[in-house]
């Protein structure tokens, strides 16, 4: 699992237990992106890593950009 947070607003970072349960991910192998066109590259690199889930950090803007994030998620699941 990999997790997607704001660089810009440290209380969108994942712990590596939040959400109720344990999440097995490498140190730094989170994604940041905290303008559109970063969404796009994030994804590109989870498709070539092959990533099976993804977890998004709270923050405004991923609210706001949440059509963008499970349209790219729709995309690249077809891919895997």
């Amino acid at each position: 699992m990999i997790g997607f947070e704001d660089p810009d607003n440290p209380a969108s970072e994942l712990s590596t237990n939040a959400g109720g349960g344990d999440c097995d991910r490498a140190e730094g192998s989170d994604l940041k992106a905290s303008v559109y066109r970063e969404i796009d590259a994030a994804f590109a690199s989870l498709a070539q890593a092959r990533t099976g889930a993804l977890r998004v950090g709270d923050d405004a803007f991923f609210n706001i950009g949440w059509g963008q994030i499970v349209a790219l998620a729709v995309r690249h699941a077809s891919s895997l």
